[in-house]
């Protein structure tokens, strides 16, 4: 989530993660991007784009 918080965006391939583990981390970057005001988005079934809120790019 470093990353995320120095403005950058964040892609997470979770197609080797086990349905459980996944299914976790996609809650917590739901609520951390929720929290950050940033944005998820899910580009397949197994790969999320978390995306900084505007203006925090570098």
């Amino acid at each position: 989530m470093d990353n995320l918080q120095a403005g950058r965006v964040v892609i997470l391939d979770l197609a080797a993660s086990e349905h459980e583990t996944a299914a976790r981390l996609i809650d917590f970057c739901s609520a951390f991007t929720l929290a950050t005001r940033g944005l998820m988005q899910q580009l397949t079934s197994t790969v999320i784009v978390l995306t900084p809120p505007a203006g925090a790019a570098n």
